[in-house]
């Protein structure tokens, strides 16, 4: 063997045991703050012997004999697995990502010290009753004792960011409630949007394309202030929002859910069946954690939120509940003139108003800071003070936009949970809910003696004499909040003559007393649910499996019959186009993944959109515009009915008919098609449009994306489908949301339910419980799981034992 080929094979040789070497590096790094499941753990915080058991999948029963130990050890077993997570989502709310993410993650934390959200939880801690207050105190315990014993075997990603957890304490988990209302509501980016069009193309045209004003909200007070004086702070906030929904995995809209509830007469157990599925953003890992926990007074399962100790969606041996979304108007934006002569004071109802100043000191990495200045009106934050840097000269000089949100009011969601999680009748569940505020909830109910029912639990604002869905220029007139709709008169069912009750982010009541709100769901859902449930005259948890798992759309089947009848004559089309058509006539509606059909509609559905309001919004409104699909799915219902002037394109001469924009949004669609996916329309496949990347906030960095992230994963199911999976339409066809996990409760025996996370109970990336419930959440298929499952062989077992110094 010659001197060169020696060389050359000891080179390669040692280059592989290096990268080999680095490999294990890395591995140990990660797996190294893999948690231990089983054992023996010693706290002087615990008075008695606590049992954690975990089933296959990471999901932990716990066995306590007093509450105090109880949320001790679920503070501890979330630190064990979701760790970090909860430490960014607290970071988020503090304004402190900027010291583990540098420069990138400033203008996150600008927005942040803006809402100030720690102040309104800083005064519902002061009012917390007793009980709560000790629950969150031990949890807290939990947590910290968690961190203090793993020092230096963190989760990896506090090692890639180089830097250590700090004691968790009550305060963060409230933010982190807090956080999740936040996201959940949406009024905020629809009211900017709205005042930016009507701005742009006046009253008319925007009442054409937005729901339409509810006659019993207050009447139009019309502002003098031109969107210009403001629309680069309106759009920044925008962008701002959008992208930190984006950065820590709450990208898309991510609002909707659906949940119904049949009673003993269309159950084939006897016995109510409830059926759950919140439709949020799909990170990794997944924004639920699965638990269930026993003391000697009350045994409880469920989901709750990382961080916070109380569950969110569950049962015990008596009730069983489940949410979704009731999309309530819980924001408005006032805009107010400043003094010319005191520009410390601004004018509120002709009279002057202090400004509220402070200065935040923002760190960044470990050694550079900045001093931020945070604005307030008595309304709450002033956010053009965000961007002051970028806005028009004499935008800030002479301008406040104050944001009000129900969030900024000390409201005990936190009660509501805590006593939901011991209710053990309606009267229980109902008085839980009267402490309920933000985000506005559609709490559905179902008991052991056959009762179900519904009740909205939320803090609906009472609006004085303006628009809240739009801006209110409030220097000349009183436009504070008169309060709030009392719990009383907000609407309940209860047992109804149908036996089941069903929301999917619907419209709550026909004809309320009062404003609650103009963002809700398209209809198609819950059509699609409720014609279902009339089908069949029993149902059994198996039906409502398949339920959930239902993909008709409802809405393709309309706009297929339009198409159809469209090209009913046309005889000068390409043959491609032509055999698309063939494709059409033949569809289920049923968007499958291997669907090529689904495919066409969905993308004539977007180029429809697009040909219909790209021409008068421009760029920039209409990708605003079609962020919250909502409204440009009901509005083209709407406009689909009529030969409304926004068919016509303004920038040609000829004038363009409903009929023109449909047939080119179709012949769009085939060419598009056609471009990336080749002639042969069974190459069409919707799931190779339509897919899915679990995503985690480090992925986005290569080549931690390949470590972190899950998927990409081919997926069926549209906005309109019961198995729900939006489809974005400012980057179609990218599914961002879906069902963030299943459940199911037959009240014949309470004590179990079938249920299935998104992705996987461990925040640990490469842990087996990362990803572990991917394939059966994507496939239909559920686990059992006991409130209390008792011992066996399969299970690992953690104990705490008290320890006295």
């Amino acid at each position: 063997m010659s001197k060169p080929l020696k060389l050359v094979i000891g080179l390669s040789l040692t280059l592989l045991i290096f990268l080999i070497a680095i490999f294990f590096f890395l591995r140990f790094q990660i797996i190294k703050s893999f948690p231990d499941y089983s054992g023996e753990k010693k706290s002087d915080k615990v008075k008695e012997e606590v049992k954690i058991y975990r089933d296959n999948f990471g999901v932990p029963t716990i066995y306590a004999k007093n509450e105090g130990d109880l949320w001790f050890a679920v503070g501890y077993i979330q630190a064990q697995d979701r760790l970090w997570q909860m430490d960014l989502y607290r970071r988020t709310m503090l304004g402190r990502l900027s010291e583990i993410f540098g420069r990138d993650a400033l203008e996150y934390d600008f927005l942040f010290r803006t809402l100030d959200i720690k102040t309104a939880t800083k005064e519902i801690q002061k009012i917390l009753p007793a009980d709560v207050q000790n629950a969150l105190v031990t949890y807290s315990e939990g947590v910290n004792a968690y961190i203090k014993e793993n020092k230096g075997r963190y989760p990896v990603e506090f090692d890639i960011l180089n830097y250590e957890p700090e004691i968790w304490e009550v305060e963060h988990s409230l933010l982190i409630s807090r956080l999740m209302a936040w996201y959940l509501n949406f009024s905020w980016w629809t009211e900017i949007v709205r005042w930016k069009i009507q701005d742009k193309l006046g009253i008319q045209k925007t009442q054409e394309i937005f729901t339409e004003y509810p006659d019993n909200a207050p009447t139009i007070i019309k502002s003098s202030i031109p969107v210009s004086k403001v629309s680069k702070s309106l759009s920044s906030f925008l962008n701002l929002i959008r992208a930190h929904r984006e950065f820590i995995g709450f990208e898309g809209s991510g609002s909707g859910s659906n949940c119904w509830v049949v009673d003993g007469t269309k159950s084939s157990s006897g016995k109510p069946i409830l059926a759950n599925d919140p439709h949020l953003t799909l990170p990794i890992p997944s924004h639920w954690y699965e638990i269930n926990i026993s003391t000697d007074e009350f045994a409880t399962g469920g989901f709750c939120f990382p961080g916070t100790p109380f569950i969110i969606i569950g049962h015990n041996n008596r009730i069983a509940w489940g949410l979704t979304n009731a999309m309530i108007d819980e924001v408005d934006f006032f805009i107010n003139h400043i003094d010319t002569n005191d520009t410390t004071k601004y004018v509120h109802n002709k009279k002057l108003m202090p400004i509220f100043t402070k200065e935040e000191i923002i760190k960044i990495g470990k050694s550079d800071s900045v001093i931020f200045q945070v604005k307030k009106t008595h309304y709450g934050p002033v956010i053009n003070s965000i961007h002051s840097s970028i806005c028009q000269a004499d935008e800030f000089d002479s301008l406040l936009v104050s944001l009000k949100w129900v969030g900024f009011e000390p409201t005990l969601e936190t009660c509501t949970f805590y006593m939901l999680n011991k209710a053990k009748s309606k009267n229980d569940f109902v008085d839980a809910l009267k402490y309920f505020g933000v985000p506005g909830q559609n709490f559905i109910f179902a008991d052991v003696e056959g009762n179900i029912g519904y009740r909205l639990a939320a803090k609906i604002p009472i609006r004085k004499n303006y628009n809240p869905t739009l801006p209110v220029l409030a220097s000349n007139i009183d436009c504070d909040w008169s309060g709030f709709i009392s719990f009383e008169n907000l609407p309940e069912l209860w047992n109804p003559a149908e036996h089941f009750i069903a929301s999917a982010n619907n419209k709550i009541v026909s004809h309320p007393n009062y404003y609650i709100t103009n963002l809700y769901m398209p209809g198609y859902r819950i059509e699609r649910i409720t014609q279902l449930l009339n089908i069949e005259p029993l149902f059994s948890v198996e039906d409502f499996k398949q339920m959930q798992m239902d993909l008709l759309s409802l809405h393709g089947q309309k706009y297929n019959k339009i198409i159809l009848n469209i090209f009913l004559e046309e005889n000068s089309i390409d043959p491609l186009a032509t055999q698309a058509l063939e494709y059409l006539k033949n569809w289920d509606y049923k968007n499958t993944q291997y669907d090529a059909a689904t495919s066409i509609f969905n993308m004539f559905f977007v180029k429809l959109l697009f040909n219909t309001f790209h021409d008068e919004l421009g760029d920039e409104l209409y990708y605003e515009y079609v962020y919250f699909p909502a409204f440009p799915i009901n509005t083209m219902d709407k406009l689909i009915e009529s030969e409304s002037n926004w068919f016509d394109n303004i920038e040609t001469d000829t004038i363009e008919t409903k009929r023109w924009i449909i047939k080119k949004s179709f012949l769009d669609a085939i060419q598009e098609l056609k471009l990336k996916y080749g002639t042969e329309i069974k190459n069409w496949q919707w799931g190779n449009l339509h897919q899915l990347t679990l995503k985690h906030p480090l992925g986005k960095i290569q080549p931690l994306n390949s470590v972190f992230n899950l998927g990409p994963y081919k997926l069926g199911g549209s906005s309109s489908t019961i198995n729900n999976s939006e489809i974005d339409f400012t980057k179609p066809f990218e599914a961002l949301v879906g069902p963030s996990m299943r459940y199911i409760v037959d009240m014949y025996l309470p004590v179990r339910r079938y249920s299935v996370l998104a992705g996987g109970q461990s925040g640990h990336a490469l842990h087996q419980n990362y990803d572990d419930q991917v394939s059966l959440s994507l496939n239909g298929q559920y686990r059992e799981t006991y409130i209390a499952a008792g011992e066996n062989a399969n299970m690992k077992k953690l104990t705490i034992i008290p320890y006295r110094r």
